[in-house]
């Protein structure tokens, strides 16, 4: 369970930042570096949720094709279409 933010030190968060791939600058405030991870963990999210729906939206167009819809033909589908 990921600890509170706004109890977390300005190492921990920078700590964090960087299992989220950005580098946090521990010279500006503690709020702005809680800002900055939280706003990058939303991108993430977001990415996340897309990349979910592409994979519904595939399996549901290969099964109204008749087809039982393994991965391999959900990701032919979503090559074939350009939906990545």
């Amino acid at each position: 369970m990921a600890k509170n933010k706004k109890k977390m030190s300005k190492e921990e968060l920078e700590t964090e930042g960087r299992e989220h791939g950005i580098e946090l600058d521990r010279r500006h405030s503690k709020e702005d570096l809680i800002d900055e991870l939280e706003a990058v963990e939303a991108e993430e999210k977001e990415e996340t949720v897309e990349k979910t729906d592409i994979r519904e939206i595939a399996k549901k167009a290969v099964e109204a094709k008749g087809v039982v819809a393994t991965e391999q033909h959900i990701n032919d589908y979503i090559e074939r279409f350009n939906l990545v």
